[in-house]
């Protein structure tokens, strides 16, 4: 009699693959269930951005310095330099005055410093024109000009097209190139988006590119990508000079703890921090000054004050609350605990931080040491400081990477509900994209119900009250 035929396979057997245990299965359609969330949200966040960008959102051109910035890609695009120069300009007063080159100290009674000064451009001792706010951004734009003059969608659309081409690379980092949970993924891109970066996207300023750096650069360095933290935080230090802290930061232990040869270590930190100084050696030839800014006597270092740094963050008129009303406070809390816990020898509720990477929040009031001597206090701006939006990304990473321990669904769902529901909310109450660049010469709605029923309550930098 023979004996029965056994059909049944192994894994191990040859011919056909064996069925896959049911925890496997599971992973694998999970798997699959995330990549489909990151390719629908990012998706639907670039084609939003892209459309706001191109037809939806007026580029606002009488906000903070835009002019200057629009003079500077004029000029890139005619003659490949950021100097000024005549045909750069549409008024004849100007034009004039750039065919009669900068005028000597001794020749005019209006002069700053004892330099020609016109349009946001201070002449030079060769006869040229440069901008006292550095071209870093202004060369990021010209990609973006060529596309709006193919296809005639007037020069300002350059603007707020590389604006969102910046927030869309921010967000395709945090969904596709981190290894967080794909709920983290989510929430951490749509606090990036419905931040007050939004409140700037129309704005022909680097606020966007600045804080898109300065929120990738965090997020990669808690990666161990130390290069692109470093090079990201030193092309935004390019703008806006207190970053250089964020990237000193970043240096010191890839210096001296270095993971690859000391030499190629040395090289690498070399040329990505090196454009840290570029705008100070570019104003010391031309000016002998490492900051013409600074040399026009814009900053007062009397103004530093605790109320100042205390509105840096909790203004009603500018703080940085106005923009994460929960995630501020949460960061705090959370950021104590992690502190706290770290100090007993634990090592948890951390997100698996470092020691030295708990250093980085002190390094947020490092660079406001840099900004309170501001004597325009109440600058152009959007819903909040311009310096407090781009400082906003760093505890924005941070919480992120702090919630990262322990990340379920409930969490997700919380954090939701919790934090990114109410700073959209926020955000979008305060006009979203259309906040007007005037809007520092009048209180916010909560400064004047505050100034109304509990003016006690609200004592902030007489400065806030100047316009």
């Amino acid at each position: 009699m023979s004996r029965p035929q056994d059909n049944t396979r192994s894994p191990g057997d040859g011919g056909e693959e064996g069925i896959k245990p049911p925890a496997e299965m599971r992973a694998a359609a999970d798997r699959k269930a995330a990549t489909v969330i990151r390719i629908v949200l990012f998706s639907l966040l670039s084609m939003w951005l892209l459309y706001m960008a191109v037809v939806g959102a007026e580029p606002n051109l009488e906000a903070g310095d835009g002019g200057e910035y629009i003079l500077m890609t004029d000029a890139l695009c005619r003659h490949w330099t950021p100097d000024l120069r005549p045909g750069d300009t549409f008024s004849p007063e100007a034009e004039e005055r750039l065919k009669k080159g900068p005028r000597g100290p001794e020749e005019c009674i209006d002069c700053v410093a004892g330099r020609d000064f016109l349009l946001g451009f201070v002449g030079t001792s060769d006869g040229r024109w440069y901008c006292w706010h550095f071209f870093f951004y202004p060369v990021l734009n010209l990609p973006m000009r060529g596309v709006v003059e193919l296809f005639d969608w007037g020069a300002l659309r350059a603007f707020t097209l590389t604006n969102a081409w910046l927030m869309i690379g921010a967000v395709a980092y945090m969904l596709f190139y981190t290894r967080y949970p794909v709920g983290l993924q989510v929430v951490g891109s749509l606090l990036f988006v419905w931040s007050s970066v939004l409140w700037y996207f129309t704005w022909l300023h680097p606020e966007v590119m600045t804080c898109a750096f300065v929120f990738v650069s965090v997020v990669a360095w808690f990666h161990q990508r130390r290069y692109q933290a470093i090079l990201l935080s030193s092309l935004a230090a390019m703008q806006n000079p207190p970053l250089f802290l964020l990237s000193l930061f970043y240096l010191v232990p890839t210096v001296l703890t270095p993971t690859r040869g000391i030499l190629r270590n040395l090289i690498l930190c070399f040329a990505t921090s090196v454009w840290v100084v570029v705008p100070p050696i570019f104003y010391w030839y031309h000016y002998g000054v490492g900051s013409v800014i600074m040399d026009f006597g814009f900053l007062d270092n009397s103004l530093i004050s605790l109320r100042r740094l205390w509105g840096f963050f909790f203004d009603l008129n500018q703080g940085m609350i106005l923009s994460m009303p929960t995630a501020l406070p949460l960061f705090l809390f959370t950021y104590a605990a992690a502190v706290v816990t770290r100090l007993r020898g634990r090592l948890r509720h951390d997100g698996g931080m470092k020691t030295y990477d708990l250093l980085l929040p002190i390094v947020v009031i490092a660079m406001t040491w840099f900004i309170m001597p501001m004597r325009n206090w109440n600058h152009g701006m959007a819903g909040i400081s311009r310096y407090a939006t781009w400082c906003s990304m760093i505890p924005m990473a941070v919480l992120i990477q702090l919630m990262s321990d322990g990340w379920s669904r409930r969490r997700f769902v919380a954090a939701m509900l919790i934090i990114v529901t109410p700073q959209i909310l926020a955000v979008q109450l305060c006009g979203g994209m259309e906040v007007d660049g005037i809007a520092y010469r009048r209180h916010t709605r909560l400064a004047e119900l505050t100034l109304t029923y509990l003016p006690r309550m609200y004592n902030p930098d007489p400065a806030i009250f100047v316009a």
